[in-house]
């Protein structure tokens, strides 16, 4: 490990309040996994309709230029 000593302190008395402890941070984690992943894919998605939006406009001016051309 480079050198480096990690250092675990274990603060409760009680090994039920430590049990618990350990389930809401691995609840917590998953939590924020899942969270980070629905942003990950909302945040997709709106770049994507962006994108449409986008493409859209271009389509519609450049039907816009060929009739004024014709």
């Amino acid at each position: 490990m480079q050198g480096r000593s990690i250092e675990v302190v274990n603060v409760t008395e009680n090994p039920i309040e430590d049990i618990i402890a350990d389930f809401v941070s691995i609840l917590y984690s998953f939590c924020a996994k899942l969270y980070g992943q629905c942003r990950a894919k909302r945040k997709t998605e709106k770049i994507v309709k962006e994108l449409n939006v986008k493409e859209e406009q271009k389509k519609s001016q450049e039907a816009g230029e060929e009739r004024a051309a014709s």
